[in-house]
């Protein structure tokens, strides 16, 4: 009696290896048809998608004040500020109308959703993301591997034009204050410097107690110091304008992104796994079922 529970027990245990030798050949014909479904489905049924990706630094911020710009790379914040434009609706709109998106993502332009879907779609193959190492990846997907590469560099290339043209608006008001500080103590020099004249002119010398002459010594001492104001000031209004007249840098190029003719989707070897699995699954459930009927 324990004998014939023990054998139960075992039978039980290997219940499903017993039904897969029984009906192995059902089994390895269905899985081997539904590899070839599935191996020519992934082959040439489905359009293969490419994915290329440029790699940048963000500039770091500086001042109208700095004579070049910082040679390290930008902090956190310049990174989440570059990657903030990068992902902006003024670069998605250039990169949309330049490449036709409407069309290459087959979007009917008679819907009333066709914004909604082109955003979805365009989200969707554009990913921006900062890496380990704090620079910022753009990685674009795409049916086209030239395509998802010319992608990729434009973002770059457009969201660097919009944050040149943010910074350049910023520096253009520092510099309105640089010119309006420098022209206003170069008038009061030159208001200072009429009326030195005019003490001058003014001064007895055969008297050594002449009034205009202790004048003249004040103004000339005030009229000195503000000569030393004003080119301190003219220092700062020259290269806050030489910063706005040069090229403003906003990120260090690492890796430009090139065409990349490996397909990223259908892996073939994974949808043979993902499908066949549960196909056995089902089976081995199925049969075993039926043996117990």
């Amino acid at each position: 009696m324990l004998e014939k529970e023990k054998l139960k027990a075992l039978e039980s245990q290997f219940s499903w290896l017993v039904v897969f030798f029984k009906y192995k050949k059902l089994i390895s014909s269905v899985l081997i048809a539904v590899f070839a479904v599935t191996f020519l489905v992934t082959k040439f049924a489905v359009k293969p998608t490419y994915q290329s990706s440029a790699v940048v630094y963000a500039v770091p911020s500086y001042g109208p004040e700095s004579v070049v710009p910082p040679q390290h790379f930008g902090s956190d914040e310049d990174n989440e500020a570059f990657i903030q434009i990068l992902e902006s609706k003024e670069v998605e709109k250039v990169i949309e109308k330049k490449f036709n998106l409407m069309q290459h993502y087959n979007i009917d332009v008679r819907s009333i959703k066709k914004d909604q879907f082109l955003m979805k779609e365009y989200q969707k193959n554009v990913e921006i993301e900062k890496t380990t190492h704090g620079s910022i990846e753009i990685l674009v997907s795409d049916k086209d591997p030239i395509i998802a590469a010319n992608m990729a560099n434009d973002i770059v290339e457009v969201g660097g034009v919009l944050l040149e043209q943010i910074k350049k608006a910023n520096v253009k008001v520092v510099l309105k204050d640089r010119e309006r500080e420098y022209f206003s103590k170069k008038s009061e020099i030159d208001s200072l410097e009429n009326e030195l004249s005019k003490v001058r002119d003014l001064i007895d010398s055969k008297n050594p107690y002449d009034l205009n002459t202790i004048k003249f010594v004040r103004l000339k001492k005030q009229f000195l110091d503000e000569i030393g104001k004003l080119s301190d000031k003219k220092t700062k209004y020259e290269l806050a304008l030489n910063h706005y007249s040069a090229r403003i840098p906003t990120y260090y190029p690492i890796d430009t992104a090139v065409p990349n003719y490996e397909k990223v989707f259908p892996n073939t070897l994974i949808t043979l796994v993902v499908v066949l699995v549960p196909v056995l699954a089902f089976m081995m459930l199925f049969l075993s079922f039926i043996e117990r009927l």
